[in-house]
């Protein structure tokens, strides 16, 4: 945006901007776009003026904030301890249940979980230390 003319000002409420009459100093808020000065009778132009006074960053978008994702390793971790915590026991109790061996049964299960446990730790690690190296230093 090079010139007065081409800026927009419909999206910016009156009173986020003060402006004030050219000649007289008069705030003008709430006086609409186009007008005369109720003090020096002079006519204003409101988009002028605000550019004027505040120049063409009063008029530009608002940067846009990035969204935080989800941590991809911490979604796959959940979803194997969903599987492991419904699907494992299952198996475990039919084949060892049919020879009755449940301690056994249970002791597979608890080694498989910290496995699975130490796994998941060692990958979510491993992501935050490649997205750190990865930030630009301030």
């Amino acid at each position: 945006m090079t010139d007065w003319m081409e800026c927009d000002i419909s999206g910016i409420p009156e009173e986020a901007f003060t402006v004030r009459c050219d000649r007289c100093d008069f705030e003008l808020t709430g006086l609409g776009d186009l007008g005369r000065c109720p003090q020096c009778a002079s006519q204003f132009n409101r988009r002028k003026l605000l550019w004027e006074t505040y120049g063409p960053e009063a008029f530009a978008d608002p940067p846009i904030e990035k969204v935080e994702q989800p941590d991809e390793s911490f979604m796959y971790g959940l979803l194997a301890a969903v599987a492991l915590t419904l699907v494992l026991p299952a198996i475990l109790l039919a084949w060892y249940g049919l020879f009755g061996e449940f301690d056994l049964c249970f002791g597979l299960l608890a080694w498989v979980v910290v496995v699975v446990a130490i796994v998941w730790i060692m990958l979510v690690r491993r992501r935050r230390r490649v997205d750190a190296e990865d930030e630009p230093d301030a």
